[in-house]
């Protein structure tokens, strides 16, 4: 199986939890991927793209949780951001369950969104996570 998307060093931010999180999410995607490339999958393929959507969450909450915790100076402007990529796939899953074929637009958009949020806003935290301590 080729990947959709495949980690790169540059993902990696030197925190076993998030990093982890970061490769489960990938994961999702490559296996979401796959899915819907099966045109008798589709049942699979939503109920795929419902955990992706829930994991995401859950990432999104590990952040938050240590933004709070460590007073992390950008928190509003990367909570803004995780609320804006959040409210943007719900409505293009909401398409998708309406029964629009916008799996791929789904899957790209939470693709290019990943690269650009690990290699950019996810940065900016790693100082201030490891000015606490964490690993």
């Amino acid at each position: 199986m080729k990947e959709f998307v495949k980690w790169n060093k540059k993902y990696e931010l030197g925190f076993k939890e998030i990093d982890s999180q970061h490769k489960k999410l990938l994961e999702f995607l490559n296996e979401a991927h796959e899915l819907i490339s099966k045109k008798d999958k589709k049942d699979e393929a939503n109920d795929l793209v419902e955990e992706l959507i829930s994991f995401v969450r859950v990432h999104f909450g590990t952040e938050e949780k240590y933004f709070r915790e460590f007073n992390y100076y950008g928190a509003g402007a990367h909570i803004a951001e995780h609320n804006r990529i959040t409210l943007k796939v719900l409505r293009v899953y909401d398409e998708i369950k309406k029964g629009d074929d916008a799996y791929l637009d789904l899957l790209n958009l939470l693709k290019d969104w990943f690269d650009e949020h690990c290699t950019t806003y996810d940065k900016d935290y790693v100082k201030c996570f490891k000015e606490h301590g964490l690993k």
